[in-house]
């Protein structure tokens, strides 16, 4: 059931999936053809870099919840939620759709951005310059992440808060059609749902991080020469507790979204 509910979200979303993609090649070639032509012409690289990455962003965050939202607003959702599939199972496809779709873009994104990166570097930077710049890079790197473990975790901890951001809009439309479904103003107040979704979780996070030492840590920090970050923060406690965290989160919004749907739904 989840694979056909994966094909139906994949035909629902075939005209904003193929929109991205357009999209997404014409800002990338703007900015290869601003590298190559040089000049002003870096402006157009810079300024379509920055819409390129913040885009990629957006649609990767609100394209989901934009789409449960229609299904649950408008008629085309009426076949969906008339079917005999438990909620657990339309949240969980969704979820699943969302989280693929989120992977890749990220990944595309990255991919873009290093192509870009190589074309810079080779157009317009010596092996000296290339070597100064790496090494700040590195060493920005290893205070946030000094070695590859607490790298992967850190890459993860990025992944799950945003999926987590998705699901948590899930949920909040998800109580705006339902407990509050009698109110004409469903978009108003899945988005007030969602701002007190995030100021709770929010204030669980720091609740739970304050134990364990890192506000402490934090003020600790030392700037040596005004480029040199020297810190006794342990990323990698953190970024587990990050981690458990965001996942029950996610585990939790599903579960309610899911338990909603299935129990009520008013369309």
């Amino acid at each position: 059931m989840i694979a056909k509910l994966m094909k139906y979200e994949l035909l629902r979303r075939k005209t904003t999936l193929t929109a991205f993609a357009i999209l997404f090649v014409v800002a990338e070639l703007a900015i290869l053809f601003g590298l190559y032509k040089g000049d002003n012409w870096i402006a157009l690289s810079i300024i379509m870099s920055l819409l390129l990455i913040g885009g990629t962003y957006v649609y990767a965050l609100v394209d989901t919840i934009a789409s449960y939202y229609s299904d649950l607003k408008n008629k085309h959702g009426y076949m969906l939620f008339l079917t005999p599939i438990s909620g657990y199972q339309i949240i969980g496809s969704k979820a699943l759709f969302g989280l693929i779709q989120l992977f890749v873009t990220v990944v595309l994104m990255f991919l873009a951005m290093f192509l870009n990166y190589k074309v810079a570097i080779n157009l317009y930077f010596t092996g000296t310059e290339i070597e100064v710049f790496w090494k700040q890079i590195t060493e920005g790197l290893r205070i946030i992440a000094p070695n590859i473990g607490q790298m992967v975790q850190f890459l993860l901890i990025v992944l799950l808060q945003w999926f987590n951001i998705i699901m948590m809009g899930i949920l909040a439309i998800t109580l705006s059609k339902t407990i509050f479904s009698n109110s004409r103003h469903s978009f108003l107040l899945s988005l007030l749902i969602y701002i007190l979704l995030s100021v709770v979780t929010q204030t669980i996070s720091v609740a739970v991080l304050a134990p364990f030492g890192l506000f402490g840590e934090m003020i600790n920090i030392e700037v040596v020469d005004n480029t040199v970050v020297k810190s006794s923060i342990q990323m990698g406690k953190y970024f587990t507790v990050g981690i458990v965290m965001y996942a029950i989160y996610i585990g939790l919004f599903y579960f309610l979204s899911g338990r909603f749907l299935h129990k009520r739904i008013d369309l």
